[in-house]
């Protein structure tokens, strides 16, 4: 009876451990400065979304947005980053709660991210956050569309994505 109790209380030990590192890992995978995901976080929930998703990736339903927010260094030297990382985040807080946004995560500085959404209205969805970000100080926005392809990694598909982020940030200029 004894190793019975023992055993019981070892295992329900081992699952409150289990619950305590899953919260530890959650806090881990956020960006602190921009609530959403950092970059290690984009890369696990990302690549497990999309694992999730896979038949509705291939179908087209669900795509990737990569965007880079357009003069976010000059704000910065402006106003301060504190300053400027809470725009950020309250502009990435209000477009995670539109319909359809499943996921928000930076890339790879401050000023790239992706979004996973359905392909409803992608391009339509670019355009209200080109104004939001805009209308809070920023001088742009620029952003890429895409079906997620998933035969690549969540990386694979952001930096392809990317790819056309930076062609647009040129030939802006």
């Amino acid at each position: 009876m004894i190793a019975f109790i023992r055993k019981l209380f070892d295992a329900q030990s081992l699952m409150v451990e289990n619950r305590q590192l899953k919260a530890a890992l959650a806090i881990a995978y956020m960006s602190s400065n921009f609530g959403c995901f950092n970059r290690g976080g984009g890369e696990s929930q990302g690549a497990a979304l999309i694992n999730l998703e896979r038949r509705r990736c291939s179908s087209g339903a669900m795509v990737m947005i990569c965007l880079d927010i357009g003069g976010l260094g000059a704000l910065n030297q402006l106003i301060g980053e504190s300053a400027v990382n809470t725009k950020v985040r309250d502009c990435l807080k209000t477009v995670q709660g539109w319909r359809g946004i499943s996921f928000v995560a930076q890339l790879n500085s401050g000023d790239e991210f992706v979004l996973m959404t359905d392909s409803v209205d992608a391009k339509g969805l670019i355009e209200r956050m080109r104004g939001l970000f805009i209308s809070t100080g920023f001088s742009g926005l620029y952003a890429a569309v895409g079906t997620i392809n998933p035969d690549e990694t969540y990386v694979q598909n952001a930096n392809r994505l990317m790819e056309l982020v930076y062609l647009e940030k040129l030939a802006s200029k």
